[in-house]
């Protein structure tokens, strides 16, 4: 568990967290830019994390990604059934098709 909670709280990037918090925590629109959220459909979680836990935790990252998708009017959520959390790593082809796609729709709007 140890383990576990010094990677959540692990921050290599210095994200400075609660500046980033108040700089996002109103935004409801980013208006109609191409967005593509890509969320892992192979989720893997410590084995330690019971199982309803683990759903529950599940179940509100999707809601987050898929609220995130909605910011955009011309947004795109995709569930990449085969990946786990580094989905470039396990379906690069998805992740750049996509790429090519919002380049695309960019160029057409």
């Amino acid at each position: 568990m140890a383990v576990f909670m010094n990677a959540v709280q692990s921050n290599p990037e210095g994200v400075d967290m609660a500046a980033s918090i108040d700089q996002v925590k109103d935004v409801t629109s980013l208006g109609d830019p191409p967005l593509t959220v890509i969320t892992a459909g192979m989720p893997n979680l410590p084995p330690f994390i019971d199982g309803g836990i683990g759903k529950r935790l599940v179940d509100s990252w999707l809601e987050s990604q898929l609220a995130l998708a909605g910011l955009s009017s011309a947004g795109v959520h995709i569930a990449a059934e085969e990946s786990g959390h580094c989905v470039q790593c396990d379906q690069p082809k998805l992740v750049a098709d996509s790429i090519l796609r919002n380049v695309a729709r960019a160029r057409n709007r």
